[in-house]
Order: structure tokens, then C-alpha cells, then sequence
């Protein structure tokens, strides 16, 4: 199975727990990829100079969406401990993501990993675009970084141009799961995976 997150997005955060109970009761091997955003949905737009006669609908769908991601952003802070303001911080996960690459590279915990880059970027509101720092949290997470700089080097723009070949792949969003040549997108989907992961037996879960 492979896993995507983001960096800069609670939804992934929110993903590792349950993620990680339903790796220790299968036997399924995970491997995690980064993503460096979602893309969110795509709307068709009219064309200059042409009235839009679904504006009206688009405004009223658009007010309901800023609603539900408010509540939703309140439930997320509940489980995570932490303010609304920390919740809407912003940051460029490129450097986190590239860490995450270097931890598979070394076989590290990268459970370890995404736990202490997560609680440094919204818990802590720290510094999680530089170099060094993702550097400790590697060191921290128990991986040499010797060679790090370098790999940062070479992966940088192959990471970044990968985010056109996830589109294509039909992977828009984070958490993303991919089992068996499919794709789920959201960690609502972990009750429908562990049935899959254990035999598709029964009904599947709704």
C-alpha cells in the first residue's frame, strides 16, 4: 500500500493514528510518499465577458463550503490540541518533504518523523522550512544526515515536478491511499481498506 500526506495540511496529521493502529494489526507493508498540497476541486469557470448564470448557486455552495470547512477546522483542533490560529498556519512543505524521502532512503521510522515535523509546524509554529532544521528532525528520529545537502540538491526539482505526474495519476488530495490499483482519497477511507487488507470478507463497511 502506498500512503501520501502533506506537510502543510491537519488532515494527514490526523491520518497517522489510525494509520498507524490498522499498520500494527495487519500485515501490510506501507511505503509513504510526500505530496506538497492538495489540489482541491476544480470548477469550470465562464469565459471573459460571458454572465456566469450559476453565479448565484456557485456564491450560496461557495458560503455553505467556508461553513463546513470552519466546523470541520474546529473538530480538528479539538482532537489536536491546539488554536484555530495555529491550525491556519501556512508553510512550504518542500523541505519537510524532502526529509521524509531521505528517511525512506535510510529505512527510518518515518511514523517518528511526520509526528515531530507535524507538532513542530502547528503545535510549535516553528521553523520547518530550513535546511538544518529538518536536518535534527531527521538526527531526532534516530537517521544520519550526512549527505542530506547533497540529496536536497539533486531531489528538489524532481520532487516539485512530480506534483504534474500525481495528477495525472488521479491523486488530487492528501491523505491519499493507493491499494490494489486503487485510489482513496481521506482517512475516511481506513475502515474500507483494513476490510480489503483483510480478505474483503462479509459486508464492506459504508
Amino acid at each position: 500500500m502506498i500512503f501520501y500526506l502533506t506537510f502543510g495540511e491537519l488532515e494527514s496529521w490526523l491520518t497517522l493514528k489510525p494509520l498507524g493502529q490498522l499498520l500494527a494489526e495487519t500485515a501490510v507493508d506501507v511505503e509513504v510518499r510526500p505530496m506538497l498540497g492538495s489540489l482541491g476541486n476544480v470548477v469550470s469557470q465562464a469565459k471573459p465577458g460571458e454572465l456566469d448564470p450559476l453565479a448565484e448557486y456557485k456564491a450560496r455552495r461557495a458560503a455553505a463550503r467556508r461553513q463546513a470547512r470552519r466546523r470541520e477546522l474546529d473538530r480538528q483542533c479539538d482532537s489536536l490540541g491546539i488554536a484555530a490560529g495555529q491550525a491556519e498556519r501556512k508553510i512550504d512543505p518542500t523541505m519537510l518533504s524532502l526529509g521524509l524521502l531521505w528517511m525512506n532512503r535510510g529505512a527510518g521510522d518515518w511514523a517518528d518523523y511526520c509526528y515531530r515535523a507535524f507538532q513542530r509546524t502547528f503545535r510549535d509554529t516553528a521553523d520547518v522550512e530550513s535546511q538544518s532544521v529538518v536536518a535534527a528532525l531527521i538526527s531526532a528520529a534516530g537517521v544520519p544526515t550526512k549527505g542530506f545537502g547533497g540529496f536536497v540538491d539533486s531531489e528538489r526539482c524532481d520532487l516539485i515536478d512530480g506534483t504534474d505526474v500525481l495528477l495525472e495519476q488521479g491523486l488530487l488530495s492528501a491523505p491519499a491511499f493507493v491499494l490494489e490499483g486503487e485510489i482513496f482519497h481521506g482517512r475516511e477511507h481506513l475502515p474500507l481498506i483494513r476490510w480489503m487488507l483483510e480478505g474483503s470478507g462479509g459486508t464492506p463497511p459504508v
